[in-house]
């Protein structure tokens, strides 16, 4: 059993009162035939504010992407789903039969060759800096939709990143 060991992340007070978050780590070692036990805690409080922060941001998204009857979705430069709101998720499961999932390529979703074309020509357009805000006609064999499509660049730092 050397060197195996247990963790976990509880949140613990100081003899001053003070809070802060720990990770509880305990290993066994066998020294000299004796098995030993190596205990330690260390300080992730900065860890868990930053990881609460994204949670909480996470959220504000969804709370500001689901205020819309429109479907909205984001996407990264590989065209990986970063959010979307229920709109734009039942449009998708209407049209493919498919549920999303956050950080699958949103082309996937599509058969049609003449569909993916059209979404891959939005989506070069937008991640080159482009606006767009466009009629479109989807159509094949199940499929008859004409929409209003409009994609915009996300920028962090100044670069495109979705």
């Amino acid at each position: 059993n050397s060197g195996k060991g247990w963790a976990k992340e509880y949140q613990y007070k100081t003899l001053k009162n003070n809070e802060f978050f720990g990770a509880l780590k305990i290993i066994n070692l066998k020294v000299n035939d004796q098995t030993l036990q190596l205990i330690r805690i260390s300080d992730i409080t900065e860890k868990k504010l930053i990881e609460q922060k994204i949670i909480e941001n996470e959220l504000n998204l969804q709370t500001v992407l689901e205020s819309y009857d429109s479907a909205i979705w984001m996407v990264n430069n590989q065209l990986q789903i970063l959010a979307f709101n229920r709109s734009f998720a039942r449009s998708v499961f209407k049209t493919t039969g498919k549920q999303l999932e956050k950080g699958k390529n949103l082309l996937e979703y599509y058969k049609d060759p003449a569909i993916i074309a059209k979404w891959e020509n939005i989506y070069k357009t937008a991640l080159a800096g482009e606006s767009i805000s466009e009629i479109q006609d989807f159509q094949n064999e199940n499929l008859n939709l004409i929409l209003e499509v409009k994609a915009y660049p996300i920028y962090r730092n100044h670069q495109i990143m979705g």
